[in-house]
């Protein structure tokens, strides 16, 4: 199952906030999409929400490793930003790897705990919505 929470902070400060959280539990993170970076060299990208150029919206994906003690592959998070607010997902990993106990929520339940300790706000889990 997915999840998804809400933050009230803008995308410059959640993303790195978020790659600390998680490296200091001893996880390590890797950025394989940035759409601020993707469009750097684009001179006419025109954003969808604010129908200009000068684009705030922010979408990144990050891999998620586990230490290299338990092997258990890893979990993709992703980051939709826009107008100083923020949706973090932590996906379902659709295939664990064949030496992972599906059933041991123990690594989810740390993750969570991570993105939970961003939001600053009182929210609860978000299960769709405008994002």
């Amino acid at each position: 199952m997915d999840h998804t929470l809400y933050v009230d902070r803008p995308s410059e400060q959640v993303i790195p906030d978020l790659v600390e959280a998680l490296q200091g539990q001893g996880l390590r993170v890797v950025i394989s999409f940035d759409l601020q970076l993707a469009r750097a060299g684009q001179s006419a990208c025109c954003c969808p929400h604010h129908g200009t150029e000068d684009c705030t919206c922010q979408y990144a994906v990050l891999l998620v490793y586990a230490s290299k003690q338990t092997h258990l592959g890893y979990r993709t998070i992703t980051v939709h930003g826009r107008d100083g607010k923020v949706w973090l997902s932590l996906l379902e990993n659709p295939s664990p790897p064949a030496d992972v106990d599906a059933t041991d929520d123990s690594w989810e339940i740390e993750l969570l705990t991570v993105l939970l300790s961003l939001v600053n706000t009182p929210c609860s889990e978000v299960t769709g919505g405008d994002r």
